[in-house]
């Protein structure tokens, strides 16, 4: 038996997967445990490390919906879920799936996102340097990819505002929306940007692959658009082409 097929076994066996070859444990020192229950220590183990690298990633949501019910819900996605790689990075960003519709989901789906823009490759941000000896007519219609690094959000509660109240330690409570969010990492770190309305529609349009003009729609966002741009280039919303 190769030694590949040795771990397979094993993994299969701690992974509640497949039956145990009993006949590849040697006896331990003094043989004070028996195989069976040395297997337990690894398939325990194993699932416990899994629970808790999902739960290290909701703190929000374990406060919102409380220890026993979140607790429930990480122990059937693990049970559903088996890692399929290397490191847990993004093991956990799944679990919105099973959160009922609703006030927790949004949450869950907002902490997801963060620990996925988190992991997800880096790319380099346009900036106003970038555009110097642009003409008006090119800056037009030049397309605005967003960084690859980043999530855009409507939420018809309010997850953000409930996000950032739990991190300070102030109770809070999430009230009805709807709030608009930009997730993105920038500077090596990721930040979460409340959008107006019409920013947002105008960001949905320009990832779409709509140039700017074709974006700006409405003179209200035409107006707006100067503060818009500002802080997008400032904040890193944009790769760089």
């Amino acid at each position: 038996m190769t030694y590949r097929h040795q771990l397979e076994q094993l993994y299969e066996a701690a992974t509640g997967r497949g039956a145990a070859d009993m006949h590849l444990f040697k006896a331990a020192r003094g043989n004070i445990l028996p195989p069976q229950r040395r297997l337990n220590i690894y398939a325990n183990g194993y699932y416990e490390r899994l629970k808790a690298a999902v739960a290290a990633d909701y703190p929000a949501l374990a406060a919102f919906m409380g220890a026993g019910a979140f607790n429930a819900v990480v122990d059937v996605y693990v049970a559903a879920t088996p890692s399929r790689h290397w490191d847990l990075n993004l093991y956990p960003i799944g679990l919105p799936d099973l959160v009922s519709p609703g006030p927790a989901r949004n949450l869950a789906t907002l902490e997801a996102a963060i620990v996925a823009v988190f992991w997800t490759a880096d790319s380099t941000p346009l900036t106003a340097a970038d555009l110097t000896g642009v003409d008006e007519a090119a800056f037009a219609e030049m397309p605005f990819e967003l960084r690859t690094a980043s999530r855009l959000f409507r939420f018809e509660t309010s997850p953000n505002t409930y996000l950032t109240a739990h991190r300070a330690g102030n109770p809070a409570l999430i009230g009805e929306g709807p709030e608009y969010l930009l997730i993105v990492r920038h500077g090596h770190e990721v930040h979460r940007h409340a959008l107006e309305p019409l920013e947002y529609d105008v960001l949905t349009r320009l990832s779409k692959g709509q140039s700017l003009t074709e974006s700006i729609t409405t003179e209200a966002a035409a107006e707006r658009l100067p503060h818009w741009l500002g802080r997008w280039l400032t904040d890193g919303f944009f790769n760089k082409p």
